[in-house]
């Protein structure tokens, strides 16, 4: 069926429905034009930020339709597209807020410093995470991957097994073998406790 028919006419739930799973464009665009306005809404009242909103609501649109074959109904579809946008929200605000305690503590550490000596701290810190991020890039390809879209990327282990088409689980032993190996690289170069600080605080 052609847009120009569906502009013509009301289609059921099921007609939907079907000309989806048969990669119909005007599927795709009825089911976007009925959804996206509300999400987006939705998104921005959560994360109170328009880019990170509209970033979430194309994610969350781009997840349903790489699985849209797994659906039946529109209410599956609705229900879907809202937990997904909800979930996405709820990652990027707790990666806020680590990255706010982080700021938090490293301006505590630096706060009795004065401003040539703030500028020493802040380069110190910045080479030995260099150091790190060298380490990590000796990681295997997969092992570094995931330590990379984890700890410095800050997607949740879903959005990694997503991203990777791996498992939840295969992701959390692969993040724990990779902190594990790091660990140990960054002991004999007498870096480990900044190594734990990084971790704890991304």
């Amino acid at each position: 069926m052609s847009a120009d028919v569906n502009t013509r006419r009301q289609f059921s739930p099921q007609d939907v429905m079907t000309a989806l799973r048969n990669n119909d464009r005007w599927a795709f665009d009825y089911i976007f034009n009925e959804f996206y306005q509300a999400l987006n809404y939705f998104t921005q009242k959560l994360v109170d930020n328009t880019q990170d909103a509209e970033d979430i609501v194309s994610h969350t649109f781009q997840t349903f339709f790489a699985i849209k074959d797994n659906f039946d109904t529109l209410v599956n579809v609705k229900a879907f597209l809202y937990i997904t946008a909800r979930n996405r929200c709820l990652d990027l605000l707790r990666q806020k807020q680590r990255q706010a305690a982080y700021k938090k503590e490293l301006a505590l550490v630096v706060g009795n410093f004065s401003e040539e000596q703030t500028a020493d701290v802040l380069q110190v810190q910045a080479e030995l995470l260099r150091q790190i991020n060298k380490e990590v890039e000796q990681l295997p390809d997969k092992y570094r991957r995931v330590f990379e879209l984890s700890f410095f990327s800050g997607l949740s282990n879903d959005q990694i097994a997503e991203h990777m088409r791996i498992s939840v689980t295969n992701v959390t032993s692969i993040k724990s073998r990779a902190v594990k190996k790091l660990r140990v690289q960054l002991l004999k170069k007498g870096l480990l406790s900044l190594f734990i600080f990084f971790i704890n605080h991304t």
